[in-house]
Order: C-alpha cells, then structure tokens, then sequence
C-alpha cells in the first residue's frame, strides 16, 4: 500500500520537477516519510504546495509528525504564489512555533486580500519581540482589516516600536490607525505614537484621539505642534526633578564631608563642573 502512494507521489513530483534543494526525491526518501504525510501530499496540484512542506521538512521536522501533518493541511487547499515564502517563514519560525501561534498565524497569511497585508503579516508573525508580547496574531488580524498599503505600514511600525511595546499600547494604537480615513493621517497618529514613553502616554493617546477628529491638515497640524509642545514640557519637567535630586544628593554629600574635615580641603569648584556637565548630557 505505502508502495504505491509513494510511486505515485514520486511520479507527480517529477513530473513537476520538484527535488529538495538541488536533490532528486527518490523512492526512498519518500518511503522513508509517514504512510500519512504521503496521502496528504498526493493531494497537492502545485510546486508551490510541495516547497512549503519540504521547507518543513528540512527546517522543522523536529517539532514532530503531528507538527508536520498540521502543516501539510494547511497547503492542502492551495495557496497563492505571492504568500508561499511568508507562510514557509512562519511555518518555520521556532520562536513562532515555540509560542504556539506558527499554525494559526500561517493560516492568516493565507486568508489575505492583497500583497501589503501578506507582507506585513509576515513580518509581525517573525518578530520575535512582538511574539513574545503576546500580540503577534492579535496585531496580524488588524493587519488583515488594513485598507491601503500606509495604513499597513504604519500599523507594522507601532506593533514592533519599542516604546509602544514597553507602554503596552501597541495594539491600541494600531486600532487607531485603523480608524483613519487617509495616508497623512495615519502617518501622523504613527509618528506620534512611537513616541510615546511611561510619561506621557495618556497625552500621545489623547493626541492620536484628536488628530483621528482634525477635519483637515491645518487642524492636523495645530493639533500637532500642541502635544509636542506639552510634551516638550513634560521632558523639561523631567530634566529639572534629575537636576533637583542630583543637586541635593551633592550638597548632602558636601555637608557630611565638611562635617568631618577641614571646609578649605572643599574644591567646590568640581562640583559646579560636574553639575554642569550632567545639566548638559541631560537637556541634549
């Protein structure tokens, strides 16, 4: 019986003249596979079918048969030439399939709607900083929503910048991309969200809310100017309370070392160097 499936199947891979690498398959490697894996395989119609399996094959076979099975399943139903090298790539990812979501972020790929979506679903379901947030098939599925390639694009940019992953709003902001109606826009919302920290998060969401109401590019822009401009302030205040701490530790440190010693042997002078100095590294 498995004989047979394997002749046949070899019969069909030459016939579309598919090797692994720059390997002819023979018989025996393809006796060599599970009776299982060969019957799923006897029924694929097309080269890009077999390349994301052997892809498995060679990069992923220790993750089990189960694994594989799983993964000849999804190429059964076909699968489109522009998305073949994403699905592999995600397929394959052990950090992806480390953190359960290789299977069902491949399936996402599948169910695209144009090359952009492909794209960038791809690449949130590789990075290893958004799979380890937890929100790579979560940030996927609102790529799936995304409407132009910019909308896409910035949404992409959000999900793996590192201070939107640090604050935690990542897919929040991205859901806001999504809500713009244009490119400019949405570029606006993306640029102000990446820069974001634990400071003034609620001041960069509360902008990106506005800027999502601004009913043209001179509203856009006002709206702009005021949050960097309070956001400037925020900084400003930050510098000053280091400054501040800073301050007061030296002069604590001063008054316990004049406590104890000659208030002469005091260079007071490398103080205010130092101080200078740290005032500004701190502004710039």
């Amino acid at each position: 019986m498995k004989n047979k499936s394997c002749l046949q199947l070899l019969k069909e891979l030459q016939k579309l003249s598919i090797g692994i690498g720059s390997e002819t398959i023979s018989i025996e490697t393809l006796l060599n596979l599970p009776q299982e894996l060969v019957e799923k395989m006897l029924k694929f119609k097309d080269k890009s079918q077999f390349k994301v399996l052997f892809h498995v094959l060679r990069h992923s076979y220790c993750y089990g048969l189960n694994y594989i099975l799983k993964c000849a399943d999804i190429v059964i139903d076909g699968i489109n030439p522009w998305n073949v090298e994403w699905v592999q790539g995600v397929l394959c990812n052990d950090c992806a399939i480390q953190n359960g979501i290789a299977i069902e972020g491949a399936k996402l790929i599948k169910e695209n709607k144009s090359r952009f979506q492909v794209d960038n679903i791809g690449a949130v379901l590789c990075n290893q900083n958004i799979i380890e947030t937890g929100m790579a098939l979560e940030g996927a599925k609102l790529l799936l929503q995304t409407q132009n390639e910019i909308q896409a694009e910035c949404i992409y940019r959000v999900l793996c910048n590192p201070n939107t992953i640090e604050t935690g709003i990542a897919i929040k902001g991205s859901k806001l991309i999504l809500q713009a109606q244009d490119d400019c826009k949405s570029r606006s919302i993306c640029k102000l969200l990446c820069s974001v920290n634990k400071e003034n998060i609620k001041l960069v969401l509360k902008g990106a809310e506005l800027l999502l109401e601004a009913k043209n590019w001179e509203e856009e822009q006002h709206i702009i100017y005021n949050i960097l401009m309070q956001m400037q302030e925020i900084k400003e205040q930050e510098i000053q309370e280091i400054y501040d701490e800073n301050v007061s530790k030296l002069i604590t440190d001063i008054e316990a070392y004049s406590s104890t010693n000659d208030s002469k042997d005091i260079d007071y002078s490398s103080y205010q160097k130092y101080l200078q100095k740290y005032w500004f590294q701190k502004r710039n």
